[in-house]
């Protein structure tokens, strides 16, 4: 995958930019405040229909404006693609290939991002839920069949909790349906970080001289199955 070209209108202090770029990598250079980081930013909107920086959209519009766009050409393969994301009065609004994109799904399976900033370190030294995200994340990059497994399993949680708040209900059911959605969850995680350890043992000696190693813990006894 590669992003090609990128088109920016309106967004933060960008008024209006295009780029073509490097297929491999790009390098930002600028003083402060001259809109590196809100650069790097559009690109994340365009994979994920939101900003890495903030929750509430309409500050990413330029002071002053009444909507942002950002256009991007990506090659996935030998196939070109069309992303667009603006937002307006009527919200946001993100197309791929000039159709109305079915969530940060679609779009991110054209367009993978993964953002590292000052707050990474959040991913060692902060709750759980930051680092089941990054696996979330990575695995579905990786088996496209994941997100099925990741919303039954989601749904089933929150049916159960929702049981949990009845007096007296028999959880059998909720709890059958959240051991079946569960365990392709597990499986795919403990696949991807069994994938990931090697990799991350290189880089750690090629970077720091020292092998660095990760393993995953899940939420059971590894002597236990989840039923």
């Amino acid at each position: 995958m590669s992003l090609n070209r990128l088109r920016i209108q309106d967004f933060r202090c960008l008024q209006q930019a295009e780029l073509a770029l490097h297929p491999e990598r790009n390098y930002l250079f600028g003083p402060n405040a001259s809109g590196k980081t809100s650069l790097l930013e559009t690109i994340h909107v365009l994979s994920r229909g939101r900003s890495f920086r903030t929750r509430r959209s309409r500050t990413l519009i330029r002071h002053g404006c009444e909507g942002l766009a950002v256009f991007g050409e990506v090659t996935v393969g030998a196939v070109g693609h069309r992303l667009g994301a603006s937002l307006g009065r009527e919200g946001l609004r993100v197309q791929a290939d000039g159709e109305k994109a079915a969530g940060a799904v679609e779009t991110s399976r054209l367009l993978p991002v993964q953002v590292i900033d000052p707050e990474v370190h959040r991913l060692i030294d902060g709750g759980p839920e930051g680092r089941r995200r990054y696996l979330d994340w990575g695995v579905f990059h990786v088996e496209h069949g994941y997100i099925e497994h990741w919303r039954r399993f989601r749904r089933a949680l929150s049916q159960r909790n929702a049981a949990l708040k009845t007096p007296d209900i028999d959880l059998t059911p909720w709890n059958r349906a959240l051991v079946t959605a569960a365990l392709p969850v597990n499986d795919a995680r403990q696949r991807y970080v069994a994938r990931l350890t090697p990799v991350l043992s290189t880089l750690g000696t090629a970077l720091l001289d020292q092998s660095i190693n990760i393993s995953y813990r899940q939420g059971w006894g590894a002597d236990l199955t989840l039923d």
